[in-house]
């Protein structure tokens, strides 16, 4: 369950106790000026309709990027950049970047790819992050 999220911090509850699981370095807060945006967590549900209890459509793993069609108070449409499929996600579960680094990112044969089953990040505030197969790792220093 959802508790919420403050300055670029996303937040669990359990029963009684709202945890941190990840932050997002302060340069990703979203400013909605932006058009595209990153996945910076292990994955990411895409829903048909904007709501939880919807379809799941596809997935976003870490280092995929989009482009935002529409970005209401809980949820965007975004556009996948490698297969053109829509579908809606949280807006607390992804960071904005320029149009210049999706750009650089919208080249494919550059991209590196996690080839393990599971690899691990450490992340700013010293907690591991799962890295999953087909995750891309060349935007490692971009997402910090």
């Amino acid at each position: 369950m959802r508790c919420g999220h403050n300055d670029g911090q996303v937040f669990f509850k359990n029963r009684k106790y709202c945890f941190l699981v990840f932050s997002y370095p302060k340069r990703f807060l979203y400013p909605l000026k932006q058009t595209h945006g990153i996945c910076g967590l292990s994955v990411i549900n895409v829903y048909k309709t904007p709501s939880e209890s919807s379809e799941i459509v596809n997935q976003l793993l870490y280092g995929d990027h989009f482009t935002l069609i529409e970005v209401k108070k809980f949820w965007s449409k975004i556009r996948f950049e490698y297969d053109e499929s829509t579908g809606y996600i949280l807006n607390s579960l992804y960071a904005t970047i320029d149009s210049d680094l999706a750009k650089e990112l919208d080249d494919f044969s550059k991209a590196v790819y996690n080839r393990h089953l599971t690899n691990y990040a450490l992340l700013e505030n010293q907690q591991l992050l799962p890295i999953l197969i087909g995750s891309r790792m060349d935007i490692m220093s971009i997402l910090g």
